[in-house]
């Protein structure tokens, strides 16, 4: 450690200067905005100086990151070998620093510089008040005139872009967004994609909505809309469930098939079909999940990385907020949440991907829906979306096809709204109407069972009882939904009856000509 001829050590902050100068090799936007605000001199460290004017030269030479330049002008300048200057990069690569934090990154360093500033000033005005030839005044009017500068020199780089500046942007994307080249995400849902415009890049959208609603069925039904039907990649953390149960719930929606037929290997010939098909389409859909017990916001962030550099993922999906963790001390739910949706934000961003988040509802000791600490999560959200029950049914009385409501409480400029949806239980789909519950979500190229596969289903059911295991008689009616699923209760299938019948205790005939989504 460099010290001064009186030995003290200046103030410097080399973690500081090394998350700078990663930042600025995670993404060329990070580079342009460090190299605005900092110059080589404001690193302590020699070697950061020469790094940092490296990319400074490369970056106004290619207007590019090329680490190779890099590595090369940095050896020139340092007198090092080009290996020693390869380890170091890889080294600072393996940190994988976050790019939405570089100019944070950035005032840090450039804080340690005007310390180390103020302080050789007012050294060198201590010893000039020492001396016997200097005027006192002279040394005051110097050193006064010397920091007046140095505070002025600490936020000259903090520029702020006028209005004018931002205008033609705007204007592009009014008009990128009236030609329907806005690469919005859509959920297959009117509310969402008509009323209010789909979900733009960059957006951190909460779904909130209390246990056995259905949050994680919505966002599923999202994520496959994005990756099946529009052939877009997707990610998934989850850590809820296991990934096998996850990927079945995603398999069975597709296929129009519930739980119990599967588990107890009650599938007609035309829903075997579409149960392999279903099966096939998601290996070939670019959906990918991230399943990691007690996974913090700061692991979510450092792999989301790697999704959208290497798989271009284009929405990130989170279920969900209260079994997140974090890697900072925190002890007060309220930070602990504020924070995390600080790092999810700050993902969505700095990736342009909107990124959605699911969100336990509940109710405070007024009885009040949403707690306020949960409200810590909605701070950062561009929209927020609830999901709900209607009043009027009671929930052990609902059927396995009833209606949601689904309010847009929070879209900044866009507005708010509500709406209703259908939500098949069995199924974990959601739809605008009862009818596209039956006619949207089937598999193309299934083939037809000729022999009433629903009447079949109903003999076959009917002679294997209750999937409850209670002695039940199995005559198909909905005597309720009996759920032991780890998942929310929101969707397993498991009914009473198990006869694979609505509410209304008319059979599904699910048409098979069309791909889902």
């Amino acid at each position: 450690m460099a010290m001064s001829s009186n030995g003290y050590i200046p103030p410097h902050d080399l973690d500081a200067e090394r998350a700078a100068i990663g930042a600025c090799l995670v993404s060329i936007e990070s580079a342009k905005e460090v190299t605005r605000i900092l110059s080589e001199q404001d690193f302590y460290k020699l070697a950061h100086q020469n790094l940092f004017g490296a990319i400074q030269k490369v970056l106004e030479d290619r207007g590019e990151i090329d680490w190779i330049a890099i590595r090369n002008e940095w050896a020139s300048r340092d007198g090092w070998d080009k290996s020693k200057c390869n380890n170091y990069l890889h080294q600072m690569d393996a940190w994988r620093f976050a790019s939405s934090g570089a100019d944070y990154y950035a005032y840090l360093v450039r804080q340690e510089r005007l310390k180390r500033d103020a302080i050789a000033q007012m050294r060198t005005a201590a010893k000039r008040g020492l001396s016997d030839t200097e005027d006192i005044e002279d040394v005051l009017e110097d050193t006064t005139k010397i920091l007046n500068e140095l505070a002025r020199s600490g936020v000259q780089n903090c520029e702020v872009p006028s209005v004018r500046d931002l205008i033609p942007e705007a204007n592009e994307r009014l008009e990128k967004r009236a030609r329907g080249e806005l690469d919005t995400v859509t959920s297959g849902l009117h509310l969402i994609d008509e009323r209010f415009g789909g979900i733009e890049p960059g957006d951190f959208v909460i779904i909130r909505a209390d246990y056995s609603v259905g949050k994680t069925a919505l966002m599923s039904n999202i994520m496959l809309h994005h990756a099946v039907r529009r052939g877009e990649p997707a990610a998934v953390f989850q850590a809820e469930v296991s990934p096998h149960v996850y990927v079945i719930d995603l398999a069975r929606t597709l296929a129009g098939v519930d739980l119990w037929r599967l588990e107890n290997g009650q599938l007609s010939q035309q829903q075997l079909q579409k149960w392999q098909k279903a099966r096939s389409t998601l290996e070939d859909a670019p959906l990918y999940l991230d399943h990691t017990s007690r996974i913090s916001a700061e692991q979510i962030e450092r792999r989301a990385r790697g999704l959208v550099d290497q798989h271009d993922v284009s929405v990130i999906g989170v279920d969900h907020a209260q079994i997140l963790t974090t890697e900072e001390n925190i002890d007060r739910a309220v930070l602990k949440l504020t924070h995390i949706s600080h790092v999810l934000k700050g993902i969505a961003q700095e990736h342009g991907v909107p990124v959605m988040l699911l969100s336990q509802e509940t109710e405070d000791e007024s009885g009040n829906a949403h707690a306020k600490w949960a409200r810590a999560l909605e701070t950062d959200a561009d929209v927020v979306l609830a999901l709900r029950r209607d009043n009027q049914v009671d929930p052990e009385e609902e059927g396995n096809v009833c209606t949601r409501t689904l309010a847009i409480e929070k879209g900044k400029q866009k507005g708010t709204g509500v709406g209703q949806i259908w939500f098949h239980k069995p199924h974990l789909r959601m739809a605008d109407d009862r009818e596209e519950l039956d006619n949207l979500y089937s598999l193309e190229g299934a083939g037809h069972d000729k022999g009433a596969p629903a009447e079949k289903a109903q003999s076959q059911l009917s002679d294997a009882g209750p999937s409850d295991g209670s002695g039940g008689s199995g005559d198909g009616a909905n005597d309720g939904e009996a759920s032991g699923d780890a998942r929310e209760g929101e969707g397993t299938g498991r009914t009473n009856g198990g006869s694979g019948r609505d509410d209304d205790g008319e059979g599904f005939d699910v048409p098979d000509d069309e791909i889902p989504f």
